[in-house]
């Protein structure tokens, strides 16, 4: 239910039940997760971090932990407007300013938004593979891990990615 209302954008409800299942199961990791999740998705990135840190850590390999703890540094690269401005327009000048497309995915990382910051990875990817010591590739990955298996951002990226792989 509480995995229902966060889809549903209700944060709110989300977070009342999980922690009802957290008063029974303090150390229950999707919740501990799902919690901090709605925490993240709230704009409250310190209330999220601390919840995420009370996972025990030979839990934190759990597929939810790692989310969470993949969501958590992506949300950590923050710039200001004119910043971002200023890299979208490198992009746009420059298509090859792989510097600049790496720190606008991780803009757009930060801000949640997960598809643009994909296709700006794969952007650098598809003409660099080995680009920094395969640097797109893992920022690429921490995204897939930050949005789930079952997100649209992973399915989609891990097939273009493949495609990328076996040319």
């Amino acid at each position: 239910a509480a995995e229902d209302a966060s889809d549903a954008g209700d944060f709110p409800a989300a977070a009342e039940i999980f922690a009802v299942v957290l008063e029974q199961e303090p150390e229950n990791i999707e919740a501990l997760a799902g919690l901090s999740r709605c925490y993240l998705k709230a704009g409250d990135v310190e209330r999220a971090r601390t919840i995420a840190e009370m996972i025990p850590e030979p839990n934190r390999k759990h597929p939810s932990a790692v989310g969470i703890f993949a969501s958590l540094e992506l949300v950590s690269h923050t710039t200001k407007p004119d910043e971002t401005l200023e890299l979208k327009t490198r992009v746009n000048n420059t298509p090859t300013d792989w510097d600049a497309r790496f720190d606008l995915a991780g803009v757009y990382s930060a801000q949640g938004k997960h598809e643009e910051a994909a296709d700006q990875l794969l952007a650098i990817l598809e003409k660099n593979m080995t680009w920094k010591d395969g640097a797109a590739k893992e920022q690429l990955l921490k995204i897939f891990e930050a949005a789930g298996p079952k997100a649209d951002v992973t399915k989609e990226g891990r097939r273009r990615l493949a495609s990328l792989l076996f040319r």
